[in-house]
């Protein structure tokens, strides 16, 4: 199955789905700053134990999206590259979570998380992604430098619904 990546497409891969049986998604932990840094997701197995899988590099936390247990992730839009910054390279800078509560059919949107969500200035490409998210897949880089942390996600192309300029 192919997939399609997005940020800078560089540092160390990671696959959550080869933490077990995943049921759900119980917490994201992430840092968001000028780019969305890395994250911490925390997973609940079919056999009801929960598995953590840290791509936060360096960074320390300062979000939290926790979901019920009623609530699945079954969306996810973002945006890549701040012109003008980091060599215009496809960093990661935003995301937001769509969260579907399977009990009310209630929606909930968590995000935009990391700079270019909230600020119109920053023009980046827009991607949504479509389909219930079990697990996530991506790259996780760690360097000196700036930036220190960057996180790239992956997705399979049938998810990827838009990609913008």
């Amino acid at each position: 199955m192919s997939q399609q990546a997005f940020g800078i497409d560089k540092g160390n891969a990671f696959n959550d789905a080869h933490l077990g049986n995943i049921q759900s998604i119980h917490q994201i932990r992430l840092y968001e700053g000028w780019l969305l840094d890395g994250f911490e997701v925390t997973y609940v197995l079919e056999n009801g134990s929960t598995r953590v899988a840290n791509h936060l590099g360096t960074a320390t936390p300062n979000a939290i999206v926790t979901f019920a247990d009623d609530e699945v992730l079954v969306a996810l839009t973002g945006k890549t590259t701040l012109p003008g910054y980091f060599n215009n390279d496809r960093y990661l800078n935003s995301v937001s979570f769509v969260i579907l509560n399977t009990k009310t059919g209630g929606v909930r949107v968590a995000g935009p998380f990391g700079q270019g969500g909230p600020s119109g200035s920053y023009t980046g490409r827009a991607f949504s992604i479509a389909g219930e998210i079990k697990a996530f897949s991506g790259l996780q880089l760690t360097q000196s430098g700036s930036p220190s942390n960057a996180l790239t996600l992956t997705f399979p192309c049938d998810q990827v619904v838009t990609v913008g300029h």
